[in-house]
């Protein structure tokens, strides 16, 4: 099973997609309001850009209701399919308009080259093993206009999310976490690490952002290259 998990992208994306429709359908991760961190770094960094933007995860879609609240035009790539429709359901009761959301199931994008003025992928690209990681920043450049932004975050192997997990792998673990049991989590150990991963892309800017309640620590890497 660990080398179908180290090998094989499709095997990664179809495990953790199963997992995550369940999560959706338990209504364990549906979010109503963006991540304030997000918001932050959005008016910082990418009110000024371009239009077009992608929302790689889009989840339960509260970054890119937001993202559509301050004028950008949001498209959304997403692994479970339940999130897909919970999400076209949403924008048609609350814009009463239609998104256009990509099915992952390869990490590949159904998009053109050169399509994106940024892609977002906010909290989601820790559920990766190295192979799968490394696609989606190769489909990432590939997607992203010339100068097109790419943020991203990752999850620190200090995170809750993180406790108990098994490593099978470079930089890759078997989460052991409550309702994400069997999950394949992906990590680097330093920022400065992953450098060897995102050679195509200059750095903007990188940082942190974390919180402990109840004696639980959360804590994410956040990472804005530019193409």
């Amino acid at each position: 099973m660990q080398d179908s998990y180290l090998k094989d992208n499709f095997s990664v994306l179809k495990n953790n997609s199963q997992i995550w429709d369940d999560i959706y359908k338990a209504s364990d991760s549906v979010l109503d309001y963006p991540n304030e961190h997000f918001v932050r770094l959005f008016f910082r960094h990418l009110a000024p850009l371009g239009n077009r933007f992608l929302d790689w995860g889009i989840g339960s879609g509260n970054n890119a209701k937001f993202m559509t609240i301050q004028g950008k035009n949001v498209y959304g790539a997403e692994v479970s399919s339940y999130a897909i429709d919970s999400v076209k359901k949403l924008y048609k009761s609350h814009f009463n308009k239609t998104i256009k959301i990509d099915h992952i199931r390869d990490n590949k994008l159904n998009f053109k080259d050169n399509y994106f003025d940024c892609i977002v992928s906010w909290q989601v690209q820790c559920y990766n093993n190295e192979n799968t990681f490394k696609a989606f920043l190769k489909e990432s450049f590939r997607c992203l206009k010339k100068n097109g932004i790419l943020v991203f975050t990752l999850t620190n192997t200090n995170d809750l999310i993180f406790e108990n997990s098994k490593k099978i792998g470079n930089n890759t673990y078997l989460s052991n976490y409550q309702n994400q049991k069997g999950v394949i989590l992906f990590a680097v150990k330093e920022s400065a690490e992953l450098k060897k991963y995102i050679h195509n892309f200059t750095v903007i800017d990188d940082g942190f952002f974390s919180y402990k309640l109840n004696k639980k620590l959360s804590k994410h890497s956040v990472f804005i290259l530019k193409k």
